[in-house]
């Protein structure tokens, strides 16, 4: 028996109990209901978890489907079960309490929340201000306009991996564009890693202009390179990030190849949630 038809699902040993499991999230004509979604991620929780154990994550949720408002909710609701872990993230005026993804029934607990999309921190817990991966995020100049993306994305790779050695990996984002995520070491803090990124976007960016880039009409030389000592400093450690559903989501869908296309699908209107405003409302 599935997810679409159970009021509960075991997964790992612990039971969970579903509600309106029949609620479409995905509308068309090939929609997908909350039943679905909670079976993809209960099926996928192997695969999904060791990039999710140890992590915080901020949830994004659509509990009207992904053409209605979407609850962005960092803190932990007092109606969570106590078996979902938490982690204590420091904020400027206090604290906040992350899910941890560490076991398949969280997983399928934030799907009946209706919590499509997973973000995850870079970083891990004990040691949060010590990204180990970066991600470059490229999004199209307009529409139709996705090769730009392609084009981006295999600069990139050329310097990171060509000239500076690092392991790149590309992934689409459930939107527009895609994400390049660079595996790190964990040894630099968000300041260090946050300077070696601008500077190799805009190594990249001037990398190949084209006639209307302003470098191309003015006959200037490529902007300064990042050199082979920053990159040395943020050693690769060789995990692949995750991917998690999102708005443009259809089971059996992975990431795209850089040579490959593919349909583009609008996102839901982002309605950003306080911490803890609301409780983020049951679904």
């Amino acid at each position: 028996m599935t997810a679409k038809h159970t009021e509960s699902l075991t997964a790992g040993g612990i039971r969970v109990e579903l509600s309106h499991t029949d609620k479409v999230l995905f509308p068309g004509d090939d929609e997908i209901t909350k039943g679905d979604l909670i079976e993809y991620y209960a099926e996928a929780a192997d695969r999904m978890l060791p990039y999710l154990r140890e992590r915080p994550i901020a949830m994004a949720r659509y509990p009207d489907g992904i053409t209605g408002p979407r609850i962005f909710q960092k803190n932990v609701p007092g109606y969570f079960p106590d078996w979902i872990t938490r982690a204590e993230v420091k904020k400027q005026d206090g604290v906040l309490h992350h899910v941890i993804c560490d076991k398949p029934a969280t997983l399928v607990y934030l799907a009946n929340q209706a919590c499509i999309e997973l973000h995850v921190f870079l970083s891990r817990v004990g040691r949060l201000d010590h990204p180990d991966q970066l991600v470059f995020d490229l999004d199209p100049p307009g529409a139709n306009q996705f090769g730009e993306v392609r084009r981006a994305a295999l600069r990139l790779r050329e310097l990171l991996a060509d000239e500076l050695g690092l392991t790149p990996f590309v992934k689409t984002t459930g939107g527009k564009g895609m994400h390049v995520h660079v595996p790190l070491d964990g040894r630099d803090d968000f300041d260090a890693v946050r300077g070696f990124a601008r500077q190799a976007g805009r190594a990249a960016r001037g990398a190949e202009p084209g006639p209307g880039h302003p470098r191309a009409a003015e006959g200037q030389a490529r902007p300064p390179a990042v050199h082979r000592h920053h990159a040395q400093r943020l050693r690769p450690d060789g995990r692949r990030p995750v991917r998690g559903a999102g708005p443009a989501w259809r089971p059996g869908r992975g990431p795209a190849a850089l040579g490959r296309g593919g349909g583009q699908r609008a996102r839901a209107r982002a309605v950003h949630v306080a911490h803890g405003a609301a409780q983020a409302r049951r679904v």
